[in-house]
């Protein structure tokens, strides 16, 4: 399935995802994408990696 992102109107508020075995907060990088039907926030960790949530 082709991904579609898009760029949204607000930015979110960060989000805590496991990065490296510790609990990190990750930034919010005003992008969605849309994987299988559902929309889901794009973050970024301070490695650089990407990771997605609502």
């Amino acid at each position: 399935m082709k991904e579609r992102r898009r760029l949204l109107d607000d930015i979110l508020f960060d989000h805590s995802f496991s990065v490296d075995g510790n609990e990190e907060l990750c930034h919010a990088t005003g992008y969605e994408v849309l994987f299988c039907g559902t929309w889901w926030n794009e973050y970024a960790d301070s490695n650089g990696d990407i990771h997605y949530g609502n």
